[in-house]
């Protein structure tokens, strides 16, 4: 009997199936912005609003949107009151906009709400208009198309309000009821109001500040295109303006004011103003002009051209000077109004002016020259003379010492500096500086006075054996001194005479022997027997 065969073997387990795909990673979520101190990162406009109306009085509410954000409103403003505290800042190095999309305005500041918008913040869009069915429409639904400010403060720095519009005031903003309203650095551009103050409008003010910003192509049906200053009230400090332009508006006037404005421009610029309605009303591209050349402006409220006034004598003003300019030294403007530096006079050869801001120039002094325009000194005339004449323009005025003097020092004025060389001495070159140039006299030779030009030989019967003398010495009897004598000579006389004197020529006399003597000829005496008798 076979053994049974064995069972066929089992089939493979199948194989499980393939896995899914992973799901796709989620993109990465745009970094953060760095966060101001003590500050809230608002990321949706849902956040801004439940923010806004959470805060409370007492504790300050400081907002940072996210970069770049672009909040669409929905139709419903956002409203800041109660004495609440808020400040919202755009991202460091980035842009925000609030779009209001022509249903409401942006914000309702009232209430003693203080509200501060700062940054790269952009307010479009915004419409205050006549409720539906109300008659008549609540007052604040009619004026400040982008913020309504009643009873409150608003603050804002660099901050742009486009494309807003009122049925009321205030196309932009309307600031009513003791309200304090603070603006730098910031936009109005293209909005409209049915009424007045196309830009802005402001009535029953406490405070209104302007400065560093633009108002451009704003509508106004009525007063003030870019702004209307209607009134203020019993505590105002009135309204400043500072270094803002105005520029395309379209109405009646670009500005009006039935209240107080204090117009401040730069030192060096000023505001003009044009007539219209109002107490004070300006019309047309309003900014802030440079003073006019020739003129200077050290205040910041002028209306003119001539800013403070003209320049005065000595200084010049270029367009927008605000403190005149002195003209430099070696110059001189005895005019008013000098509109450059070219405007200041060199002064002329013979002349100087060493300090700055002058209106003459002094003619050099006697003693010195200059022979270049616009000097600020004059050179001195070199030593070895001298220079009498006052306003000299050339050093050809200088006059050397005389031979027989000198001058070491510059700057003479006159003869009297030249000193004289001393007796025993002399110089024959005139102009010279220095008292190495007077000689000592040589042997035979003497000056007797100071400043001589030259040595005078000694005369015949004289002699001089020393350099530098100021007499010559006589010769003694016998003895031989011809001209210009430097020794004594012995005389020459034949034996059996002798001499005794010596003649004007220097040669002397020979004489016979008297009777009882011997000569021995020379110049030596008789000797032996009585003296000769004297011979003359």
């Amino acid at each position: 009997i076979s053994p049974p065969s064995p069972p066929p073997p089992s089939p493979p387990p199948p194989s499980p199936p393939p896995s899914p795909p992973a799901p796709p990673s989620p993109p990465p979520s745009a970094p953060l912005p760095p966060l101001l101190p003590s500050s809230t990162l608002v990321e949706s406009v849902e956040q801004l609003r439940s923010l806004v109306a959470a805060a409370t009085p007492g504790t300050p509410l400081l907002l940072q949107l996210q970069r770049n954000v672009h909040f669409s409103l929905g139709g419903e403003e956002l409203e800041c009151t109660e004495d609440v505290t808020l400040s919202i800042r755009s991202s460091p190095d980035a842009s925000a906009t609030l779009d209001a999309g022509g249903r409401s305005r942006h914000f309702l500041v009232s209430n003693g709400c203080h509200l501060t918008l700062e940054g790269d913040i952009t307010l479009v869009n915004g419409r205050a208009e006549r409720g539906e069915g109300e008659q008549p429409a609540p007052p604040r639904w009619r004026h400040g198309g982008s913020l309504l400010i009643n009873g409150a403060t608003a603050v804002l720095r660099g901050v742009t309000i486009r494309n807003s519009s009122a049925d009321g005031d205030g196309g932009g903003i309307a600031s009513r009821d003791g309200s304090r309203l603070d603006l730098k650095g910031v936009t109005v551009s293209r909005c409209e109001a049915g009424k007045s103050g196309g830009g802005l409008f402001a009535e029953q003010s406490e405070r209104l500040q302007i400065s560093d910003s633009v108002f451009e192509l704003n509508k106004a049906d009525k007063g003030g295109a870019a702004i209307e200053y209607a009134s203020e009230n019993a505590d105002s400090v009135g309204a400043t303006i500072v270094a803002t332009s105005f520029k395309d508006n379209v109405g009646k006037t670009t500005v009006s004011a039935k209240a107080r404005i204090t117009w401040i421009c730069e030192r060096g610029q000023y505001m003009p103003r044009t007539s219209g309605d109002g107490a004070e009303a300006f019309t047309g591209d309003l900014k802030c002009f440079d003073c006019a050349a020739g003129f200077f402006g050290n205040e910041t409220d002028l209306s003119s051209p001539t800013c403070s006034g003209q320049c005065p004598e000595g200084n010049f003003c270029e367009q927008g000077t605000a403190d005149p300019t002195p003209c430099p030294a070696g110059t001189r403007m005895p005019a008013r109004g000098a509109a450059s530096s070219d405007s200041c006079i060199p002064c002329a050869p013979g002349q100087f002016q060493p300090g700055t801001g002058a209106t003459e120039c002094y003619p050099c002094r006697p003693g010195s020259y200059s022979s270049s325009v616009g000097e600020a000194s004059c050179e001195p005339c070199p030593p070895g003379g001298y220079c009498e004449v006052e306003g000299a323009a050339t050093s050809m005025v200088w006059e050397p010492c005389p031979a027989g003097s000198f001058s070491p020092t510059s700057g003479s004025a006159s003869s009297a500096s030249c000193e004289l060389c001393p007796a025993g001495t002399a110089s024959a070159a005139p102009g010279a500086v220095s008292h190495k140039t007077c000689e000592p006299c040589e042997p035979g030779h003497f000056a007797a006075t100071p400043g001589l030009s030259k040595c005078e030989r000694c005369s015949a019967g004289f002699y001089q054996k020393a350099s530098g003398a100021a007499e010559c010495l006589r010769c003694k009897p016998g003895s031989l001194c011809p001209l210009g004598a430097s020794l004594e000579l012995p005389a020459a006389c034949e034996p059996g005479t002798y001499a005794n004197a010596t003649d004007d020529d220097g040669d002397p006399d020979c004489f016979d022997c008297p009777a009882g003597s011997s000569c021995g000829g020379g110049g030596g005496p008789p000797a032996g027997g009585p003296p000769p008798p004297p011979r003359g």
